[in-house]
């Protein structure tokens, strides 16, 4: 504006500035990208008052400071870098004065394993889990999955997916009643299902457990003993040719 100032004249330099203000602002892109820009920018004020008034400080009032920024369905996550003299766990024992100075729902502070200086933190704004809409499966619509790739399972108190790695893996599954243990059974075995590398083998005490893929599954038991016992023994020798093949 000073530029133009002084060749256009502060009223003209002003209302250029103003034009492109609208210019850029009527585009939903640009307007986005400065929304964004500015709300980066009041959660990293915020962050600052916020951990001074925690006391968060050290010699020459050094704060924890943002390195990275996003926001996720539950508010905000950072990076912080803590400052010489201080650790993750000064910050873990002030998450309440930080969550109180900020006016939000929690902070919640995790040290980053790799770096004891770095932590992740998150301004837990809203519950992403508070919502009445059912949430879709991301691969609800595909056609074939991979046992190889991660298998996404819920919603973590951020917002954000989670999911399971199987490869070389055993799950068990556990909760009370009605906590989603089938619903994250079903996701597993719908992967398993749309994998054609895999060979499902199915026991469903409950016989309604897992009915939806028995017309897709190698062997499926149900309360039968007896069958159980016929397809572990065909299981058992599966295992043992393969044994055989990797001792070969």
């Amino acid at each position: 504006r000073s530029v133009l100032g002084s060749h256009l004249g502060s009223a003209l330099a002003w209302a250029v500035v103003a034009l492109a203000w609208v210019t850029v602002l009527a585009v939903p892109s640009s307007r986005h990208l400065v929304n964004r820009c500015l709300h980066r920018a009041g959660v990293r004020r915020q962050w600052s008052r916020a951990v001074r008034h925690a006391r968060v400080t050290v010699f020459e009032d050094r704060l924890p400071r943002v390195v990275s920024l996003c926001e996720v369905p539950a508010g905000d996550a950072l990076v912080v870098a803590m400052p010489p003299g201080t650790s993750v766990e000064d910050l873990t024992r002030l998450t309440g004065p930080v969550a109180a100075s900020l006016a939000v729902r929690d902070v919640k502070v995790t040290r980053d394993p790799a770096n004891a200086r770095l932590a992740s933190v998150v301004i837990v704004r809203r519950d992403p889990l508070s919502g009445t809409v059912a949430l879709s499966w991301p691969h609800a619509h595909a056609q074939h999955l991979s046992l190889w790739e991660p298998i996404p399972v819920g919603i973590g108190e951020d917002g954000l997916v989670r999911t399971i790695s199987l490869p070389e893996r055993n799950v068990l599954l556990g909760g009370e009643p009605g906590a989603g243990k089938s619903a994250a059974l079903s996701l597993l075995v719908a992967t398993a299902a749309l994998d054609p590398q895999v060979k499902l083998w199915l026991f469903d005490g409950k016989l309604v457990e897992l009915a939806t893929w028995a017309g897709c599954a190698e062997h499926s038991v149900g309360v039968s003993v007896s069958e159980a016992i016929d397809v572990l023994r065909q299981l058992q020798s599966e295992m043992d040719h393969r044994y055989f093949s990797l001792l070969a």
